[in-house]
């Protein structure tokens, strides 16, 4: 009898290519393993505790020395131990021992991470002593100050790349940054300050392109961000500079920008929902500095919608030349997209209302739904949730801060001026909520080169009931607000004729 070969194992099918989300997992991952341990992977003889001691240690001891040498300028100054000279030499000479050893340790690995540490004090040191040199003691002019600081920003650019060392780009960042800090005045010169901060944004640019390092980004977006909006918020800077101050802001947001997603364009690589945050977050940035420049020099309505139209021109320029070059990266293009339309559609809420931060809310969510469905990725599906409820939060307070003032508003002379203010603050964050329902329930088509991230639609049911109830409740509220508003204003006798008749279109719509 001739026996039966054995059934034959069937090879397993290829797996596909990662989603997008676990592309930006594995990004976000090596990130915390930087932070917590040093290195994007922990060497696997030396156990965790060891690895977060050594490090942070040495974290510790650098930076303390750093703010120590800072806090020691200050004293010498108030003493009068040192004169200028002496002071500003003492730091290049500790910012250069400091760079000299940590060249020679780095090599060996077993003191790899305190050479790391102590390139970055040093890089830290001479950005340090070039600003006090200028700003402080005013040794030297301007331009020699910045041709300093731009040798210091190559350096760190060289020393980081040929060392593939994150620590020490980080370092040097938080150094180079933590400088006006440390040494700001009464009266900033604000022209000063956005120079710098240009010279160290180009750098760290410069780093991004060459190695995908988005925790640097982030690091000196949000540090940028925070001093410059420090800056123009308390700081009595002279408002006749505001052309200063928005070329810098633009000249910031432009290289940051790059730096995002730079490193994926010259590698050929597809971003992921990182590059696609960051892209938003920096458009944030934006407006709320330009909010800042605005408001100082009363014209934020005027400003602020120029300042929507040259975002949406500049994203469409993006989107040109990158269809020009044939570049067909999916995550770039949906946000190029989204941002193009979310400037234009934020235009005119800004021209027409000040009023425009529930408004810019609500398109920015609707932006990030879109963009979500259409990238298929769960973070940014998910942080479209978060804006939403920030809008429809921002909203609701409108909504009851015009319950309040109702006898005020109910008057003729009242009624019209306000209206623009509550359609802008209330009527734009319901139209989103009944756009994101149309998204929910016709999601764009998906990028085909991108594997499903997002559950299918029929698992998504919750959401859209939970944006009918929302979109139609709030409509009904508000509807029957301004029905009310406007009767009591010119048409006082047919007031419950007006609310009774919103009500019955609601009903019948329902029912």
């Amino acid at each position: 009898m001739q026996s039966v070969p054995p059934p034959r194992q069937s090879e397993p099918l290829p797996e596909g290519p990662p989603s997008a989300d676990t592309l930006a997992l594995r990004l976000l991952r090596k990130a915390w393993n930087w932070l917590i341990v040093g290195e994007e992977y922990r060497r696997t003889d030396v156990s965790a505790e060891s690895a977060i001691a050594t490090v942070w240690l040495i974290r510790a001891s650098i930076l303390f020395i750093v703010v120590a040498a800072g806090f020691g300028l200050q004293l010498s100054i108030k003493r009068g131990l040192l004169g200028p000279e002496g002071r500003v030499a003492l730091t290049v000479l500790g910012g250069g021992a400091f760079l000299a050893l940590g060249s020679r340790l780095i090599g060996r690995e077993r003191y790899a991470l305190m050479g790391q540490g102590l390139l970055g004090g040093g890089l830290a040191l001479l950005y340090f002593a070039c600003f006090s040199a200028h700003v402080m003691f005013h040794l030297i002019p301007v331009l020699p100050a910045f041709a300093l600081m731009i040798l210091v920003t190559g350096a760190a650019v060289v020393l980081a790349l040929r060392h593939q060392s994150l620590s020490t780009a980080v370092l040097g960042a938080i150094g180079g940054f933590a400088t006006p800090m440390m040494l700001q005045t009464d009266a900033p010169n604000l022209s000063v300050l956005l120079a710098y901060l240009i010279i160290l944004g180009a750098g760290m640019a410069a780093i991004a392109l060459h190695r995908q390092w988005p925790l640097l980004v982030w690091i000196s977006l949000l540090f940028s961000t925070g001093i410059v909006a420090g800056t123009l918020g308390t700081a009595p800077w002279d408002t006749a500079d505001w052309p200063v101050a928005l070329g810098g802001v633009a000249i910031l947001f432009a290289l940051y920008s790059t730096a995002i997603f730079g490193y994926a364009v010259r590698r050929r690589v597809d971003a992921t929902p990182l590059e696609a945050g960051g892209l938003f977050l920096n458009a944030a940035c934006l407006l709320g500095q330009g909010w800042l420049i605005f408001d100082a020099i009363g014209r934020t309505r005027a400003g602020l919608a120029l300042l929507t139209l040259a975002l949406a021109l500049f994203y469409l320029a993006h989107l040109a030349v990158f269809l020009a070059r044939r570049m067909r990266d999916p995550t770039l293009l949906t946000v190029f997209a989204a941002l193009t339309a979310a400037a234009l559609a934020l235009s005119l809420p800004c021209l027409f209302s000040d009023e425009a931060l529930s408004a810019a809310w609500a398109i920015l969510a609707t932006a990030l739904l879109w963009t979500g469905c259409r990238l298929l990725s769960r973070l940014v599906f998910n942080g479209a949730l978060l804006v939403y409820l920030l809008a429809g939060l921002r909203a609701a307070g409108a909504f009851f801060e015009s319950l309040s003032r109702f006898p005020a508003l109910a008057k003729p002379d009242n009624y019209l001026p306000g209206l623009a203010d509550r359609l802008t603050a209330q009527g734009i964050p319901i139209l989103a909520l009944f756009a994101a329902l149309a998204i929910l329930r016709r999601r764009p088509a998906p990028e085909p080169r991108l594997p499903q991230d997002l559950p299918p639609l029929p698992l998504m049911p919750g959401l859209s009931i939970l944006a009918t109830t929302l979109a139609l409740a709030s409509a009904w509220a508000y509807l029957t607000l301004e029905a009310n508003l406007c009767l009591n204003a010119f048409l006082p006798t047919y007031t419950r004729v007006a609310v009774t008749a919103v009500w019955t279109a609601f009903l019948w719509h329902l029912f």
